[in-house]
């Protein structure tokens, strides 16, 4: 029996990926100034490099850079504006919230997100989760990121609960399903239309999104 759930954050309980293209969309126009048509094709482009926020960030960093040299923008330059902007875009989902106000009568439920604490407590804030959760662990804040079992085992003493009590739901193969599953936890998949790809270890659930979730929990 499930005492605590642990949710990833982007892609899982906000639309990361959806907030990520508002964001490209604006940086093309605030920081490239390019015409509309070569707009378009960056937009895509950054998209791409981003891939889902799976990239990590200062390989997409130095690849902005280089990619735009006429913007005369450094790494750094690129990280901050992300961080300064990107939550600007998030957007709150009334069906999310609901789903947390029902299950925290019957679970714990923490958020478990890599990225630094300015940038995920903020994306929090813009989409009104703050008040449904006991707490949001934050990688940066931790000293270990998802797999790494330190970050899991922080949650559960958090959690109050043991590995076999908890569960978790998130949206990446790696750092959500494989790092749980090495730490001994169940894991639901947040699959949103993908296929899950060979090398980590499987889910116990694929769910096509977490608004899937409580049908499982019944």
């Amino acid at each position: 029996m499930f005492r605590a759930i642990l949710f990833d954050l982007d892609n899982t309980l906000i639309d990361r990926q959806a907030a990520f293209r508002s964001y490209a969309a604006d940086f093309c126009h605030r920081r490239l100034q390019l015409p509309p048509v070569e707009q378009e094709q960056a937009l895509q482009q950054l998209l791409a490099a981003d891939d889902w926020g799976y990239r990590p960030r200062d390989e997409f960093c130095e690849w902005v850079s280089g990619r735009f040299p006429s913007a005369q923008i450094t790494p750094s330059e690129v990280w901050e504006d992300c961080c300064q902007h990107l939550p600007m875009f998030v957007e709150p989902d009334s069906q999310v919230q609901g789903m947390l106000a029902r299950l925290a009568d019957r679970f714990r439920l923490l958020a478990v997100t890599n990225g630094s604490g300015r940038n995920q407590y903020e994306k929090l804030r813009r989409a009104q989760l703050s008040n449904y959760l006991q707490e949001a662990i934050v990688s940066s804040e931790v000293g270990y990121e998802k797999p790494h079992p330190a970050i899991f085992e922080h949650s559960l003493a958090v959690a109050g609960c043991s590995a076999d009590e908890a569960l978790v739901v998130g949206d990446d193969p790696w750092a959500d399903i494989d790092g749980a599953k090495q730490a001994g936890m169940k894991a639901y998949w947040v699959s949103l239309g993908r296929q899950y790809p060979a090398g980590p270890a499987q889910p116990d659930e694929v769910l096509v999104s977490v608004l899937d979730l409580e049908r499982w929990l019944v």
